[in-house]
């Protein structure tokens, strides 16, 4: 698995700027998240909040990164923070995420380098996700949520969002559902239930 520290370095300098309709650029050292992004990242979600709850903080991460001058990676950073402060949400979060990915969000353009960043911050979490789903209903229901956006935004394994994050996922040590790599046409589905495999040698069902 490649160190997050190659998969920062990688996003920075690949990034450039989110936003080509903007004189805003993307600073290319890794810093730490503004305090703007951090504060919306950290965010938990109200009782009863919903899809339109997702769509403003994802929508406010984005042009907090912009305004701010943050990297692709600090994006990709916070992100991951909001999903993992709202697991319970992940599937309206991720839909959000799926949306700005196409269509951008109020005064910033969707582009190749934000797809980038948002693909990238949700394989983050759900890596995080996978490596507690053998003993964690609550990141199992994460990711089965994180599925059903991938599902209802048709989100296929050959589109530039899927491209980003399975290669992100790989990086983070995730894994997708085998039956997702049989066809580019296929739903990007990730595996629920991780297992870890037993590196003691002794014999065990997971070797």
């Amino acid at each position: 698995m490649r160190s997050k520290a190659l998969r920062r370095a990688a996003l920075a300098a690949g990034v450039g700027a989110l936003v080509a309709m903007t004189s805003v650029s993307i600073v290319t050292p890794v810093k730490a998240q503004p305090a703007t992004m951090q504060s919306i990242a950290n965010t938990t979600a109200p009782a009863g909040a919903g899809a339109d709850w997702a769509q403003s903080q994802v929508a406010a991460l984005v042009q907090a990164a912009v305004s701010s001058g943050a990297t692709g990676a600090q994006l990709a950073d916070a992100i991951a923070s909001l999903l993992a402060n709202n697991p319970s949400l992940a599937q309206e979060i991720t839909g959000a995420i799926i949306d700005a990915s196409k269509g951008g969000v109020p005064g910033v353009a969707a582009n190749s380098s934000l797809t980038a960043s948002l693909a990238t911050g949700v394989a983050i979490q759900v890596a995080v996700w996978q490596q507690t789903s053998g003993t964690s209903p609550v990141s199992q229901a994460a990711l089965e949520s994180v599925n059903q956006a991938f599902a209802s935004a048709d989100v296929s394994r050959g589109s530039d969002f899927a491209t980003n994050f399975n290669s992100a996922l790989s990086n983070e040590g995730g894994a997708l559902a085998p039956t997702v790599l049989t066809s580019e046409d296929a739903v990007v589905e990730v595996v629920t239930t991780f297992i870890q495999k037993d590196e003691t040698g002794n014999i065990s069902p997971n070797t």
